[in-house]
């Protein structure tokens, strides 16, 4: 579990053991101007798969680790989430995954996998979601998570080894059963429709030989 107090504070009491949570990480024009650099990046760089498109910054699984570094826009945020201490015995991460999600569109429950050290941290951008934690050998979501704009989400040791992480295809959530506190969103009967979804994932790349990024009930993604 982390021990770095600037993030203790967050930790989620009702989710699986080393899920943080910190709702404003960024502010509305952080949040904005992240974004428009997102979106003027050249196209070559962005991948569209089927339920998603994505852009993979820094170091990639299965290469040598000082052949990307990140973008100044990216290291600045990084910077930030690294203050918190939540990296352990490395000071930064190596590696950002960006997923952009139209409305309706998620992704199957999966792991990041072994190419990784075990901790990740995503931002939400743009819109809600809830992302849902699936213990192994479970086809069931045993705790759900209510993702809001401009949130800062940590998934640590024995979550990010022990559970896979999925968000429901679907445009409208259900506030029924989330784990942390929704504030002011779904007055309306508890229920959101989703916007179009950025997220950013930081991730540590281990000094390893090709192996796979990540699984989906067992199966490479």
């Amino acid at each position: 579990m982390l021990t770095s107090n600037p993030l203790e504070q967050y930790i989620l009491p009702n989710a699986p053991p080393t899920v943080y949570y910190i709702p404003s990480f960024l502010t509305p024009q952080e949040s904005t101007t992240l974004l428009e650099k997102i979106y003027k990046t050249p196209k070559p760089k962005w991948v569209s798969l089927r339920n998603r498109r994505l852009q993979n910054w820094g170091v990639l699984a299965g290469h040598c680790p000082l052949s990307d570094p990140l973008p100044p826009w990216l290291t600045a945020i990084e910077n930030r989430i690294a203050a918190l201490g939540i990296w352990h015995q490395h000071s930064h991460a190596n590696n950002c995954l960006i997923n952009e999600y139209l409305p309706g569109q998620g992704i199957l429950p999966h792991e990041d996998g072994p190419a990784f050290h075990p901790t990740i941290a995503t931002l939400s951008l743009s819109s809600t979601c809830l992302l849902q934690l699936y213990p192994h050998g479970q086809t069931k979501a045993s705790h759900t998570l209510f993702l809001e704009p401009g949130s800062l989400l940590v998934l640590d040791g024995e979550v990010y080894r022990g559970f896979l992480h999925g968000i429901p295809e679907q445009r409208v959530d259900v506030l029924e059963g989330v784990v942390n506190p929704v504030r002011d969103f779904g007055k309306e009967g508890g229920r959101i429709e989703r916007g179009t979804r950025v997220s950013v994932t930081f991730r540590v790349v281990k000094k390893v030989a090709k192996v796979s990024v990540g699984r989906v009930f067992g199966k490479r993604v």
